[in-house]
């Protein structure tokens, strides 16, 4: 999941944002700083605030969201990095219906085109 313009607007704010593996957030960040997983702890405010208004104000209200557990100075955000390699082979299953999609839409597209230069229907 993406959101556009996310980093700069989170740097503006005085946050550091950190793409890390969840196995070894614990031995970077210090104790006394908070760790906010973005994606996992705000997702239902995202999904409201950015399907349903424009991006500045889904920004201000994730903003918001975020102060609830602390400030920049506190606190270290963090967002979903790479996939996890166990995950590989099943993106790749959900990502193959599509792809044959395409491939097929692709032929059918090119049959119609000559077709229709030919005058007969698709």
């Amino acid at each position: 999941m993406g959101i556009s313009f996310w980093f700069p607007f989170i740097r503006r704010k005085g946050y550091n944002p950190a793409l890390l593996y969840q196995s070894i957030i614990a031995k970077i960040a210090p104790d006394k700083h908070r760790r906010l997983d973005v994606l996992g702890t705000c997702y239902q405010v995202i999904r409201n605030s950015y399907s349903n208004n424009p991006p500045d104000v889904a920004h201000r209200m994730l903003e918001k969201e975020v102060r609830r557990y602390g400030s920049s100075l506190d606190m270290s955000l963090y967002i979903d990095g790479y996939q996890a390699v166990e995950k590989s082979y099943t993106a790749a299953e959900r990502e193959r219906p599509g792809v044959v999609f395409l491939l097929v839409s692709g032929k059918s597209l090119g049959i119609c085109s000559v077709h229709a230069e030919r005058g007969l229907d698709c």
